[in-house]
């Protein structure tokens, strides 16, 4: 109960909230920023299975915390931890992500990608190119640049089976 109660402590403290900066028991736990920029590093390295593990954690906090960073951190927490199960060869539980990072902002291009990309994974392209084509409408809503891979992503999912 006690690294619970750290772990609500410092998610309290991440968003505004407990103690005023005493000296509290979860001063020196990690904020779910801390453990999103430590899953970022694990996996810029290749690791992907101690960068889900920190994904985790920050969603972990901004569970207890009733998503105090807001639902569009959490939604880039799923995306990252969607992406980090597709490196690791478990596709149902990267599209349980990425659904969950659609879920929680429905703005979120690169969590459509990511389900586009667990789609593809899986030999679904049709369900692929839904999800894909749904991320190249929210970049064009946006005003970004085309997404190279994501076009190319979305022409093979538009090529006849027997070509694929």
């Amino acid at each position: 109960a006690g690294a619970l109660a750290a772990g609500l402590d410092a998610a309290a403290a991440d968003c505004g909230g407990g103690g005023g900066g005493g000296g509290g028991s979860g001063e020196d736990e990690p904020t779910s920023a801390e453990w999103k920029a430590r899953g970022g590093a694990h996996f810029k390295a290749g690791r992907f299975k101690e960068a889900r593990e920190c994904y985790g954690e920050a969603l972990d906090l901004e569970m207890a915390s009733d998503y105090c960073g807001g639902k569009a951190l959490a939604s880039v927490l799923y995306a990252n931890r969607s992406v980090c199960q597709l490196k690791l060869g478990d596709h149902d539980a990267a599209l349980l992500d990425a659904g969950r990072a659609v879920q929680m902002d429905r703005q979120n291009r690169k969590a459509f990608f990511r389900k586009g990309e667990a789609f593809h994974a899986m030999q679904r392209y049709d369900d692929a190119l839904d999800a894909y084509l749904h991320a190249q409408h929210l970049c064009e809503e946006a005003g970004e640049p085309p997404d190279p891979a994501l076009e190319k992503r979305i022409e093979y999912c538009e090529r006849p089976a027997k070509d694929r």
